[in-house]
């Protein structure tokens, strides 16, 4: 990374009804070379986006060696500054049961069983294998990278997916999808949208 120039930035942000979506892009001296969508406090997910991008350099670059270490430390500063601008004022965003937390006031770390607004219900387990189960105020919580699940801060109000544009038998389709997976249309036009295209 030292050659050239890697610069990372959120283009862009979507909450998944569990977790907020960043699609992240890696430019290259100013060109786009890498662009996908991640959780960035999800470490599984970064992961992925470190290997993908570090496959994609010696191919970009002769002799590009890319640190690991040194994206995973820029996506980390990413999801922080995201943390910010990402959250709801009244109850932040939604933590998907599994995700694993630490509390500001112990060392372990939990996993958050469920999401109750403001507090989260989390499963701890100490080092000597005591369990306790516990609800939390989000205040309290971070994600393993560190970044918490509630800042004070508000989020402007997202537009809905614009499905009246559509044809009526795609906006039918859509409609239709989302119901039965309750889930934002977006979710089911934009795949939808892009086969069309192809």
């Amino acid at each position: 990374m030292n050659q050239a120039q890697l610069t990372f930035t959120v283009a862009s942000v979507f909450h998944d009804d569990l977790n907020w979506v960043h699609v992240v892009v890696v430019t290259l001296d100013g060109s786009e070379i890498h662009r996908d969508s991640l959780c960035l406090d999800q470490a599984g997910d970064r992961r992925r986006f470190i290997d993908e991008l570090a496959a994609k350099l010696p191919a970009i670059m002769e002799g590009a060696e890319v640190s690991p270490e040194a994206i995973e430390k820029e996506l980390i500063a990413l999801a922080a500054k995201a943390a910010t601008t990402n959250l709801d004022s009244a109850e932040g965003r939604r933590v998907a049961p599994g995700t694993q937390v630490r509390a500001d006031d112990r060392e372990n770390f939990g996993t958050v069983l469920d999401d109750l607004g403001h507090e989260c219900l989390v499963r701890f387990v100490s080092p000597e294998g005591n369990v306790a189960e516990v609800t939390l105020p989000k205040s309290q919580l971070r994600s393993l990278a560190g970044v918490p699940l509630l800042v004070a801060g508000t989020l402007t109000k997202q537009e809905p997916f614009p499905v009246g544009l559509l044809p009526s038998v795609i906006r039918r389709y859509v409609v239709e999808g989302a119901e039965a997976r309750a889930a934002d249309p977006s979710i089911v036009a934009l795949p939808v949208l892009v086969t069309l295209a192809a």
